[in-house]
């Protein structure tokens, strides 16, 4: 493979995808990161890839998403993608990170095929957009289509989740683990064990957890006693719930993938939901 090795925050520079950020050793970096070249197609979107050329098709389709200077993997912060820029007139240039770039944190795995995917993009490649809004890039049977894909993502959560995956990690007891969320709020059943927590979606971004509030000013002397906290239960808890809360807990952003599961991801960790 030639240069994929880790994403880069050169890569998307302002735009970087949310829930990565530069590792804590490479903050003190100065490097400016790459603008987008205003003479390069502007490839912004997301893409499903099937095939690498005429008679080289995938196992199973890639996602990847792109905006006007990089092309990724989601979650942005696995480390896998590349930069583009003008290669004159119609064509466009891929190309990986320098060795002295700063790294990003959040290492989890990633499909199979997805080097050989980068191998086939990086260098030069004609650009021509067809009339279903689809991209192929190079000529001839070394093409590569991009696919577009709508990846809608939900404006609620409400339902039963099943967990799949943590963290690159899925096991039987894990998939048997669930949560319940309705319009505001995600909790694991039963209610009174603890975790319950609200969430806000927005698009592509969401945060779970109390929201940063003020403090509310202090209650005069004469106001009403406030109502009792909910009662607590003593349960046993699954042994991957700690790390299923820590995840929701760090969540930034939310994709769907290729089996239409929920992909949370953020703060270098991830989760993965599938409808019950």
């Amino acid at each position: 493979m030639k240069t994929v090795a880790v994403f880069i925050a050169l890569l998307l520079g302002a735009a970087l995808p949310a829930g990565c950020a530069p590792a804590a050793e490479e903050e003190s970096r100065t490097e400016v990161p790459a603008a987008a070249d205003p003479a390069a197609p502007d490839l912004t979107g997301h893409y499903r890839i099937y095939s690498l050329g005429e008679g080289d098709e995938l196992s199973f389709p890639i996602d990847i998403s792109a905006h006007e200077s990089g092309i990724w993997w989601e979650p942005g912060c696995a480390g896998q993608g590349l930069s583009y820029r003008s290669a004159g007139e119609g064509k466009v240039e891929f190309y990986g990170p320098t060795a002295d770039t700063p790294q990003i944190v959040c290492d989890i795995g990633f499909p199979e095929e997805l080097p050989r995917v980068w191998d086939a993009l990086e260098g030069v490649h004609s650009v021509s957009r067809e009339s279903d809004r689809s991209i192929r890039l190079g000529e001839g049977e070394a093409q590569i289509v991009l696919e577009p894909t709508t990846d809608p993502v939900p404006d609620t959560l409400a339902g039963k989740w099943r967990v799949e995956e943590i963290d690159g990690l899925s096991t039987e007891g894990m998939r048997r683990m669930q949560f319940t969320a309705d319009e505001t709020e995600i909790w694991w059943e039963p209610r009174c064990a603890g975790f319950v927590q609200p969430y806000r979606l927005k698009g592509r971004r969401i945060d779970i957890g109390p929201e940063q509030r003020p403090p509310a000013p202090p209650r005069p002397p004469s106001a009403d006693p406030l109502p009792p906290p909910p009662p607590v239960c003593t349960i046993g808890l699954p042994p991957y719930l700690a790390d299923a809360r820590t995840a929701l807990l760090a969540a930034e952003t939310i994709r769907r993938d290729n089996r239409n599961h929920l992909v949370i991801a953020g703060g270098g960790h991830y989760i993965v939901l599938a409808k019950r």
